[in-house]
């Protein structure tokens, strides 16, 4: 297949591809033509197709989040020593822990990018009281995102990672995203007043949308990224809810009636969804805690608050947790 791409789209392209045999493994090249007429290679990757909803295998997955954050990115010193006894050094360690354990499929939950933060040349780094060295990032990501083009430097940074990029060509991904994708603890319709992040007031919904748009160019999404779910053999399927889009203002999280995280129409989703699968084990890929609390007093952003009572987005999942409960439904994850 082949296709022109342009700066609308930053010259990505996502491909769909079907017809394809569940359970095989497949190899793909991409060539890029360039306008002078000079053909570029990209490395080979693979990967395996999903299981049948009837086949019963054997199933094993990684999970990952939270990449590049608080300012620490592309070091090419650090280094670890694994499980195996090899020292690994430099970069996204992390995907070459991974990569070794062959997982049929890795869940991306969110944060995959700090759009928010910016990754200076060279950081602190403490135990909490004392410095104990100095982190260098090189490449380094000084800017905190605004523009599309600047959401899409986040994704090609984190890409440009050699580890990163040698985990993806070998293993199929799932991506969801949480707020650091666009801004700490953002919701619909926020207005970001005097942040010291940027200039003036900044309407959440702009970031959301340039950022929106760079996620689905950056990843391995259709035209449409929303709530959805997957099967994956006869003993497995994963619901990937959205914790972000739908969600109610922060600080109404304390309030005594229902403050939607998902909303009715994604919990009826949920809830269908959950009820209606045939596999032995449904997980619920959450990309928010639902028992920790994060955020503070007027900005508590997951599910749970610090008040002992039931209140606000709590509601909504003790309605899910008691659906679950009264069906009966079994080995939810």
């Amino acid at each position: 297949d082949s296709t022109d791409v342009n700066a609308n789209t930053d010259f990505t392209h996502t491909f769909l591809v079907d017809g394809l045999s569940s359970r095989t493994k497949y190899s793909y090249q991409v060539q890029c033509i360039v306008a002078d007429g000079t053909a570029l290679d990209s490395m080979e990757g693979s990967f395996t197709t999903a299981p049948g909803g009837d086949d019963e295998v054997e199933v094993s997955f990684v999970w990952a989040a939270d990449l590049a954050g608080q300012g620490y990115g592309r070091n090419p010193n650090f280094s670890v020593t694994n499980a195996n006894g090899e020292t690994v050094t430099g970069g996204y360690i992390v995907f070459d822990t991974m990569e070794a354990l062959s997982p049929d499929f890795a869940l991306f939950q969110g944060d995959l990018i700090y759009a928010d933060g910016a990754i200076p040349a060279a950081i602190n780094y403490t135990n909490g009281t004392e410095v104990l060295g100095t982190w260098v990032n090189n490449p380094s990501k000084d800017f905190v995102a605004v523009t599309l083009d600047e959401f899409r430097a986040n994704w090609k940074y984190n890409h440009g990672d050699d580890k990163m990029q040698s985990f993806l060509a070998k293993t199929p991904i799932f991506v969801q995203w949480d707020d650091h994708e666009v801004t700490n603890n953002w919701y619909p319709t926020e207005v970001l007043v005097n942040s010291p992040l940027y200039e003036g007031n900044v309407s959440a919904d702009e970031l959301y949308n340039r950022s929106l748009q760079a996620l689905i160019e950056f990843n391995p999404i259709e035209s449409e990224f929303t709530y959805r779910s997957q099967r994956f053999g006869k003993h497995l399927e994963i619901f990937f809810p959205d914790f972000r889009s739908y969600r109610d203002p922060n600080p109404d999280n304390s309030n005594p009636t229902l403050t939607d995280m998902m909303g009715p129409e994604q919990v009826a989703w949920l809830k269908d969804g959950l009820k209606s699968s045939s596999a032995t084990w449904k997980i619920i890929s959450a990309h928010d805690p639902l028992g920790v609390v994060t955020g503070s007093e007027g900005d508590y952003d997951s599910f749970g608050n610090e008040d002992p009572a039931i209140l606000g987005r709590e509601l909504e999942l003790q309605e899910l947790l008691a659906f679950i409960n009264d069906n009966g439904i079994e080995n939810v994850v």
